[in-house]
């Protein structure tokens, strides 16, 4: 049978949803892979931190005692070093802001999807509802008089005329 609300003639689909429905896809396409991304890279980060710091406490470990017991040969070595160390002070610092560089472009571009997502989401919602208002303004549009609400009048003309008749069991 056929009901007001789903007629058997199938509707047009908006194309207007397939649009979106593609967006919304690329755009969780597009999340899972910066999240994905931004998870290694931070875990890249940490490890390197850890490493880095591990190093530098097993430095100072060792060479703690011997600069104690011969302070004038570290400190002449250290003059001599220094270079060296600054150039690879310099390498881990870059190192380091490369990573952060990649960990703050992922979070960048994972918000950007996020925001596609959600603009294509509304655009889906905003399309349902334009359907759902339309079918509502054919239903209503098209419904016929209910039952008993035959006539022009208001209904309340057969009421006033009506008189009650005694039963002959009831007492008046």
């Amino acid at each position: 049978t056929e009901t007001p609300e789903f007629p058997e003639e199938e509707e047009e689909v908006d194309p207007r949803i397939q649009g979106e429905l593609e967006k919304l896809n690329q755009s969780t396409d597009d999340i899972n892979r910066w999240e994905s991304e931004l998870e290694d890279y931070r875990q890249r980060f940490r490890a390197v931190l850890v490493e880095a710091t591990v190093k530098l406490d097993e430095q100072t470990k060792k060479i703690g005692r011997a600069v104690d017991e011969s302070k004038p040969y570290w400190e002449a070595r250290r003059v001599a070093r220094q270079p060296y160390f600054e150039l690879k002070s310099k390498s881990i610092t870059y190192s380091l802001m490369q990573l952060k560089r990649r960990v703050d472009e992922r979070q960048t571009k994972l918000a950007a999807a996020k925001a596609q997502y959600r603009t294509a989401l509304n655009n889906l919602e905003t399309i349902s509802e334009e359907i759902h208002a339309h079918r509502r303004s054919i239903t209503t549009a098209t419904r016929e008089q209910g039952v008993g609400s035959e006539g022009d009048g208001d209904g309340n003309e057969d009421i006033a005329n009506f008189k009650m008749e005694s039963d002959g069991l009831s007492s008046e």
